[in-house]
């Protein structure tokens, strides 16, 4: 396994990396990573793996639900309930809004706030006027005054923290498990989960992955990989994967050469129509990569055939709710 590299004299993705890292994240080429995304410091072939994250470090609000101090309780039976004061949120979304709140104002745990420090966020995004309408309502400032007590910090502060939070929410975090019209739909390795058995969705976010940048015509793609596929990782890549675990992975759709920044469809987990993905996301579906022209795709393309997580299982629900928020 290639070297990771770092852009130089960068404490926060130094702290990242050795995280991810610890974490079981894997880089199987030489990929430099930067604050705007990654780049292939090596040729990639095709269909080559670029990278595997483990469930285990993905962030969800499925990393609170056992943790009894926390209190923005929610259980499988409640965690799918609208919130009137949020439109876009359910119940356990705003919970894990919650806990990136907390991780933030606290700095711990350290490794997630590290992860969290290297997330693009500019304070005037659109999507942000979505919580500023939100945290002046009387049921969001009872809702979340218990966080806001444990975290011991003023409650302009706190909403501040709590809109970074969310604004990041919004960019980064991509369908885990999807349950809607009686069907369900989402990472093999939540089906037998108690929160899959309920209404609602699971959104959730990947570290490493989640830095490459958008594009309609990505050079990657992000997936669930199958036994067969864990079991030669394990054997033929020494990536330390074991086969009863979940993952993602990230797979070249083409080759990708050396000094390419790395991209991925992020409609794919979505299958927004333009003005939906504009809503949801902040910015417009097209290209984020330098240079690259700006081509949008449409629902009917935006799916790879080498990505299981793109499957527009989860696009129906998502276009609820982004119809349902205000347009920044």
């Amino acid at each position: 396994m290639s070297t990771v590299r770092l852009t130089r004299c960068n404490p926060s993705l130094l702290d990242f990396v050795t995280w991810a890292v610890l974490k079981g994240c894997r880089l199987f080429q030489r990929v430099h990573i930067t604050p705007m995304g990654l780049v292939a410091t090596e040729r990639i072939p095709e269909y080559d793996f670029v990278s595997i994250v483990p469930m285990t470090a993905t962030q969800s609000f499925l990393n609170i639900v056992d943790d009894a101090n926390f209190p923005l309780k929610i259980s499988p039976k409640n965690f799918g309930q609208d919130l009137a004061f949020w439109p876009d949120l359910n119940r356990g979304s705003f919970a894990f809004v919650g806990y990136l709140t907390k991780v933030l104002l606290s700095g711990h745990p350290r490794g997630v706030q590290s992860y969290l420090d290297v997330l693009p966020f500019v304070q005037e995004m659109p999507i942000g006027k979505i919580a500023d309408g939100a945290q002046v309502t009387d049921e969001y400032k009872a809702y979340v005054q218990p966080l806001v007590d444990q975290c011991k910090v003023d409650p302009m502060d706190f909403d501040l923290t709590f809109r970074h939070a969310y604004c990041l929410f919004r960019r980064h975090a991509i369908p885990f498990w999807t349950h809607t019209d009686g069907w369900s739909a989402g990472h093999p390795f939540l089906q037998n989960s108690p929160f899959a058995q309920g209404d609602g969705g699971i959104m959730g976010m990947v570290p490493v992955m989640d830095l490459a940048l958008h594009s309609p015509t990505p050079n990657a793609t992000i997936g669930y990989p199958d036994k067969e596929m864990l079991q030669w990782l394990a054997q033929d890549r020494n990536a330390g994967v074991q086969v009863d675990k979940g993952y993602f992975v990230m797979q070249a759709m083409r080759d990708i050469e050396e000094g390419e920044v790395i991209s991925v469809d992020k409609n794919a987990y979505f299958n927004f129509d333009d003005d939906t993905f504009k809503a949801w996301f902040g910015y417009r579906n097209v290209s984020q990569v330098p240079g690259e022209k700006e081509v949008s795709s449409s629902p009917a393309s935006s799916v790879s055939d080498t990505s299981p997580i793109g499957d527009g299982a989860s696009s129906t629900a998502m276009a609820e709710r982004a119809s349902k928020a205000p347009t920044p």
